[in-house]
This record gives C-alpha cells, structure tokens and sequence, in this order.
C-alpha cells in the first residue's frame, strides 16, 4: 500500500515551493559567464546658457564614487547589479565589481548613495536628489555643492568587456560673480588693497542660501532645473544694493548673473581689529556686523606690515602678501609633540636648508639677536615643520601634532582669496597679537584685549585667553607659548595647551 500521507505532504511541499517563485519578485539571473566588466568613467561639464558648443568632458576627483545598475532585457532591475559602487582612484581605475549579462544594459549616476538601493527605476533615484536639491540651501563648501551635482548616463552596452559611462548633469547651475573692490585711504589714493564683495545675501526663490565661493568673487549654486528666482544684495561703502533674475534653467546649464556695482571703491584705513571676511574682503572694526557678515568672518586683523620683509618662505610662496597678518576665530587644543627628545630644527639644518631655524636655542645673549625669537616668520616655521612630519621622522610619535592639526585646519578652510593660508604663529607674531609692537620682552597694553572687541562680535568665537602654543622651538624637547599676560616662555613639548591659527593677507 502506498504512503498516502507521504504523497500528500511532497505535493504541498512541491506547491509551497511554486507559490514562493510565483510571489519572489524574480530569480536570480544567471550570468553568461563569470566575465567581469571594466567601468570607466567620465562626466560632461555644464554649458552655459544659449552657448551651442557641445560641453567639455572632464574627470572625476579621487574618491568620488559612482553607483551602477544593470536592466534585464525586460527593464527589470538585475538583482546581482543592483547600485554597485565604483570608487575612482584618482588616475585611471574605477574600483568596484560588475558581471556581463547577455542582453542586459546598464546605467550609471553620481553621487553614490546606498539609500537608494532599493529603487527600480532611474527616474525613481532621480527623484530623490530632486527632492534633495530644493531643500539643501547650504552649499557653501565643496562637498556640500557636488552631493547636489546629480549626473547620469544610461542605457550603454558593453563594448570589448568595457562599460564606458559619460555622465551629464541633470540639475542646473548659477554662477554669480562680482567685480574686485579696491580699497583706498582717500579717494585720491592708489589702491593699497583689493578684494571682491564680502558683505553678501543670496537667495533662490524666496529662501536664504548659501552658495559656494569657486573663486575670487565667483559664487556657484546647484538648483533645479525649471523656473528659479535668484536674488541677492550686496553692500559696498556701506551701501546696500540688490540684484536679481527670473531665469529657466535647463538641465546641464549654467546661467551667469554678472553683478555690477555703482561703486567699486572703498575709502578705509586698514587697522588692526578689522574684520577680515573669507572673500578677502574687509569691514571696519567700529562696523556693526549683519547676521550674514557675521557668519562670513572668518578672522581679525592683528598687525599691519608687510610680513614677506622677514619670512623668505612666505614672500616665494606668496609674495602678495604684504598688508598684515588675520587671526582666526577658531582654536585647537593640542600638545606640540609627545616626543620629549625631539629637536626639529637639528633634522632641517642638516636636511632642509631652504627653511630658516624654528630654535631660539634660547639663553640670556640670544634673548635679543637670535632671529627666530623676534621675527614675523611663523611660516616659514610651519612649512619647515610640515617637511620635517612628512620626510624626518624616526618614529611616529616624533611628529609635531600642533602642526599637523594646523594643516588639517588649513586644509579644511581654504579658499582661492590671495592668503597665505593658516598656520601656526611664531613667537613674535604672538607677542604681535597680545603687546603690539616692540620686542617680545617689552612690557606694553594687552593689544588682546582690543582683538577680543571685534571677536565677540562673532557669535560662538572663543575670546583669546592665552596659553597659544608657537611654532618656535625653544630648545630640545621644548617649544614657545604665549600666557594671557603677555609673557613668553618656554614650555615642555608634552604639554596640553591650545592653538590658535593665523595667516598673512
């Protein structure tokens, strides 16, 4: 007799089993072979409005990470090529894995984003960044404006094992750009000074932004392409004035808004206190700051002088900059190296000579004529200890942390207005900060006090309290600091103090 019992449970087994890839949204699919593709990868810049030449094709940067999918011949979604990333090395490689399929074709966008995975359809995933673009208003840095630069290229066949995307953009760009300002002392002056507008406000269809500053007075925003109001205003002399447009943007097009003021010179003279503002530009130091001012601040000017007279480093590297020298708004707490036996500047004299000694090798004769105790050359002594991170070290715990946190700042906070960047104060230029000028050992007013006047205009700025490490060795296994009163001494190396970044202008 048969298993009736046995039959009846593998039938409802067998229809379990039908049921299931009846209800699964497909099987997997099979790939013709285990042929992995090549990705290359390479994008079309924006076009300028009403311009008829076919946009340029440029790289991408070193990172930048693409997400692949590959579509049945049905327009399905194939689940083993599903927004695979490619991450781009920098030089010609596309990092990541994706088969052939027979038939199949396949789309690329960027930026990558692994939330939308579970999409199916291009113009699902388009959405989203649409979505994203028209809520974020901040696009002041870099990366904040390329994750609103979405790009696609889809439906490329590969060709001798190679999938070869061209991505072109699918939102749209303003560029705003403004003229340089000059600054004079009287109106019969020549220009001692030039800057592009600082004092600015931007917005796009009623909304305050934030665009990104690309270059001296070049301002970038990505929107959505369709009907955009931009409007702005902007203040020079003390005179507030606006600009504006309706425009309809196209995708992969850039519209350019030339902003041109009545008055393009400023009657100022340069102080210390100043405000100094990240398009280079300046605002009095009596000015009462608007909200936007007050947000691009990114400094006070502490000393007026033209610092390449000693810093030999500084006047190669950057020979413009001769008006004075800006403190930030920002401080780091650090120690100067953990290693107690490290003299940096044995290694430079021996292996970088280019740079002038960061030690005071400091006893009582050396108090007035050593160079690196009294002389405005804080970069020259970053730069030489940056070399000596890089190329000198025996060991890791040999590195100048003070610098290398420096170069991590500068790194984060740079833009293309004509300075010398951040870096670590020498001595003097600390002494310049706290006494004004004279020799480090002179007793004078705490010019500190009055640089606090301007900084607690900025909402959040610490107020210079002291305690600032220098890039100037004081000898083996010590370095210089600044106290709140002013006074300079040598400090062991170990010790946990704060930084405080300046930079020439």
């Amino acid at each position: 007799m048969k298993n009736t019992a046995f039959i009846i449970f593998m039938f409802a087994l067998g229809l379990s089993a039908v049921q299931g890839c009846q209800e699964a949204e497909q099987p997997e699919e099979k790939k013709t072979s285990d042929i992995l593709l090549e990705v290359r990868a390479s994008c079309l810049d924006f076009i300028e409005t009403g311009q008829t030449a076919v946009p340029s094709v440029s790289a991408f940067e070193a990172g930048d990470t693409i997400g692949v999918y590959g579509m049945d011949t049905d327009g399905s979604i194939l689940s083993g090529c599903r927004n695979v990333p490619f991450v781009y090395d920098g030089v010609s490689d596309w990092e990541g894995k994706v088969y052939y399929y027979d038939g199949a074709v396949y789309f690329a966008y960027f930026p990558y984003r692994k939330s939308v995975s579970s999409l199916k359809t291009l113009s699902e995933i388009e959405d989203v960044f649409v979505k994203d673009v028209r809520t974020t208003v901040d696009q002041s840095t870099s990366d904040y404006l390329r994750s609103c630069d979405f790009m696609t290229a889809e439906n490329i066949v590969p060709v001798d094992g190679v999938l070869d995307f061209t991505l072109s953009r699918r939102m749209s760009m303003v560029e705003i750009t403004f003229p340089d300002i000059e600054y004079k002392e009287s109106a019969d002056a020549e220009p001692y000074y030039t800057a592009s507008v600082g004092s600015l406000e931007f917005e796009v269809n009623d909304v305050d932004v934030k665009p990104y500053m690309a270059a001296h007075g070049v301002y970038r925003y990505i929107l959505v392409p369709g009907n955009n109001l931009v409007y702005g205003e902007y203040k020079v002399a003390g005179d507030w004035a606006d600009y504006g447009a309706e425009i309809v943007f196209e995708p992969g097009c850039l519209n350019r808004i030339a902003v041109e003021p009545d008055v393009t010179e400023v009657i100022h003279t340069l102080a210390v206190g100043d405000f100094f503002l990240k398009s280079g530009a300046l605002l009095p130091k009596d000015a009462t700051l608007t909200v936007a001012e007050r947000e691009e601040c990114t400094g006070v000017v502490f000393w007026t002088g033209d610092p390449t007279l000693t810093d030999p480093v500084l006047k190669k590297d950057w020979p413009g900059c001769t008006h004075g020298l800006v403190v930030s708004l920002d401080e780091i707490e650090s120690i100067w190296c953990s290693e107690t036996a490290v003299r940096v500047d044995t290694w430079l004299q021996e292996n970088a000579k280019e740079f002038t000694s960061i030690n005071t090798k400091l006893d009582v004769d050396d108090k007035v004529d050593n160079p690196a105790m009294n002389t405005v050359i804080g970069y020259n002594n970053t730069m030489a200890i940056d070399n000596y991170n890089h190329n000198g070290l025996a060991e890791q715990s040999d590195m100048v942390t003070a610098v290398a946190n420096i170069m991590d700042y500068r790194n984060a906070h740079w833009s293309d207005i004509g300075t010398s960047g951040w870096y670590l104060p020498s001595i003097k230029e600390l002494a310049l900060l706290y006494m004004g000028e004279g020799g480090i050992w002179d007793k004078r007013n705490n010019i500190a006090q009055e640089i606090n006047k301007s900084i607690g205009q900025i909402n959040g700025a610490p107020l210079l309290t002291g305690d600032y490490w220098s890039s100037t060795e004081a000898g083996t296994g010590s370095a210089h600091r600044i106290e709140a009163t002013g006074k300079v001494t040598g400090t062991r190396m170990v010790n946990k103090y704060r930084i405080r970044p300046v930079m020439a202008f």
